[in-house]
């Protein structure tokens, strides 16, 4: 098929010889796969040998490597703080996030703290500004009832003159 494409054809398996596999060239890359086999084969013959003397023909039994962990338990099971964990990252610039571990006692403690950063820039100023109004109203509105009265009165007064 090479042959009816680009006019060359595959050089023969057996160029070299039968021991020998020449993809490209023999000069290029080639390997004895004889040889790998019987190396393959006495490498596994050797640590065979070494394995039963050892071991004094015996098969040791013990539990599977489990990586130094204990068995699993209910603080080892998918929470939501690890759930939530990439929305953070992802919305970490929209929002003032702050993280403590603390575990100077006896246990772990986790502190998580998150505050809207458009809430100090947009609405914070608002907020303080009516709640300062709110003041100032309320400084009118408890004191006495004769002020209260003067004060309803200026303001019915500014509204008929804006009216009229």
């Amino acid at each position: 098929m090479p042959k009816q494409l680009i006019g060359q054809g595959l050089p023969s398996l057996t160029a070299e010889g039968w021991a020998w596999l020449t993809p490209v060239s023999a000069d290029v890359a080639s390997y004895g796969a004889p040889v790998v086999v019987l190396g393959i084969g006495a490498a596994w013959l050797i640590v065979s040998l070494l394995l039963k003397r050892g071991e004094a023909g015996r098969l040791r039994r013990c539990e599977a490597w489990d990586c130094g962990f204990s068995a699993p338990d209910s603080r080892m099971q998918y929470t939501a703080t690890a759930f939530a964990m990439p929305f953070r990252r992802v919305f970490g610039l929209l929002f003032h996030i702050v993280e403590r571990v603390d575990d100077s006692g006896k246990l772990a403690r986790y502190e998580l703290h998150i505050s809207d950063r458009l809430w100090g820039l947009l609405y914070r100023p608002v907020a303080d500004l009516v709640m300062a109004s709110a003041r100032r109203v309320t400084v009118i509105q408890s004191g006495r009832l004769r002020a209260y009265l003067a004060w309803s009165f200026a303001t019915l007064l500014v509204l008929l003159w804006i009216i009229s």
